[in-house]
C-alpha cells in the first residue's frame, strides 16, 4: 500500500499525474504543482467523480477515510455528492481562483493571439487578483462577484466589467468540468451590473466630394508624413489600420518596384490568413489569405 512518503515526493511534471491509492482514490498534481485527493466512482450506472480536498492540508489518512465513507454510502443507496453537499461547509479548501485561472489560461492561450492573450491575463492581474486570487475557487459566491466586479464598473469602465463577467464564467465553467466546483457564481449576474452603453454607429462616407475633403483635411494635417501616407493608403483599401500597420513588403505582389513608370496593373497585397482578425475565431474552419487589388494610387504610396 502506499505511504504518505510516496504522495509527499511527486514533482509536477509537462502533464497532469495521477498516483493512485486503491478504491478509486488518488492525488491528482496539475502541471502548476496544485495536489488535491480525487475519488473515482460509479453510481446510479454512472462514474462520477468527487474532489476530497486539497494535499497536506487533507491527509493520507483522512482521504482513505473519506473514501470509505463514500462506499458506504454507496452500499446504502446514497449519493455521495449530495451527501457531501450536506455534510460538509461551503469551502473544503482546494485550489485558490487563481491557480484555477492561470490554468485555464494556459490551456486556452494556444488558441488566441498575443495581443489578446495579453489582454486576458492582463485583466485578472489588474481586477481580479488582487481582490479574490487566493480565495479558494470554492468559497466564491455571487454576491462576492458582484463585489468585485462593481469596483470596476466604480471607475466608469462599464464595457471592461462586463468582459471580466465573461472571462471569469469561462473559468468556472473549466473549474465545473475538471469536478472542482458545482456552480458558476457569474451566470445571472449580468443583471446585476449595469448595461453598456449603446455601441455608436460611424456614418460611412459614400459620397465622393466628401471623402475629398476627409483626404484633404488628412493630408494638411500636422501628423507625421507617414502617418499621413497611412491614412491615404487606408481610405483607398479600405483595411484595418493594424494590417496595414504590419504589412512587410512580401505581402504585395505583382510590382516592379524598378519600373519608373510604375505600371502595375496586376499588384495586389496578400495578406496572410493568420493575420486577419477573424483567423483565431475560425476553429474547426479552413482560414483563407485575404486578398486586397491595389490600384496605381495605392501602389504610388508605397
Amino acid at each position: 500500500m502506499p505511504t504518505d512518503a510516496h504522495f509527499r515526493n511527486v514533482r509536477p511534471g509537462p502533464k497532469d499525474v495521477r498516483l493512485a491509492d486503491g478504491g478509486g482514490l488518488y492525488l491528482f498534481v496539475t502541471t502548476k504543482g496544485y495536489r488535491s485527493w480525487r475519488l473515482k466512482y460509479r453510481f446510479a450506472g454512472k462514474e462520477e467523480r468527487l474532489i476530497i480536498g486539497s494535499y497536506p492540508e487533507v491527509s493520507l489518512k483522512d482521504a482513505r477515510a473519506r473514501r470509505d465513507a463514500v462506499r458506504a454510502d454507496i452500499r446504502a443507496g446514497r449519493d455521495p455528492k449530495a451527501a457531501a453537499a450536506a455534510a460538509t461547509p461551503a469551502s473544503v479548501g482546494g485550489p485558490t481562483f487563481e491557480q484555477v485561472a492561470r490554468d485555464w489560461f494556459g490551456r486556452q492561450k494556444k488558441r488566441w493571439k498575443p495581443i489578446h492573450a495579453a489582454d486576458v491575463i492582463g485583466s485578472f492581474e489588474k481586477d481580479l487578483f488582487p481582490h479574490i486570487g487566493a480565495t479558494p475557487i470554492g468559497d466564491l459566491d455571487p454576491p462576492a462577484m458582484l463585489k468585485v466586479l462593481r469596483r470596476v464598473e466604480e471607475r466608469g469602465a462599464i464595457e471592461t466589467a462586463a468582459r471580466i463577467r465573461q472571462r471569469a464564467g469561462k473559468v468556472f465553467r473549466y473549474a465545473i468540468a475538471e469536478g472542482t466546483v458545482r456552480q458558476n457564481p457569474c451566470a445571472g449576474l449580468d443583471e446585476a451590473l449595469e448595461p453598456a452603453a449603446p455601441k455608436r454607429r460611424w456614418p460611412a462616407i459614400v459620397v465622393i466630394e466628401e471623402l475629398r475633403t476627409m483626404v484633404a483635411k488628412v493630408d494638411v494635417s500636422t501628423s507625421s508624413p507617414v502617418t499621413r501616407l497611412a491614412s491615404r493608403f487606408l481610405g483607398l483599401t479600405a483595411q484595418r489600420p493594424g494590417m496595414a500597420r504590419g504589412m512587410p513588403w512580401s505581402e504585395v505582389a505583382g510590382v516592379d518596384w524598378n519600373d519608373p513608370a510604375g505600371a502595375a496593373p496586376e499588384a495586389i497585397w496578400r495578406v496572410p490568413a493568420a493575420r486577419m482578425k477573424l483567423d483565431s475565431r475560425l476553429a474547426g474552419e479552413t482560414a483563407y489569405d485575404h486578398h486586397v487589388p491595389l490600384s496605381p494610387q495605392a501602389v504610388d504610396i508605397l
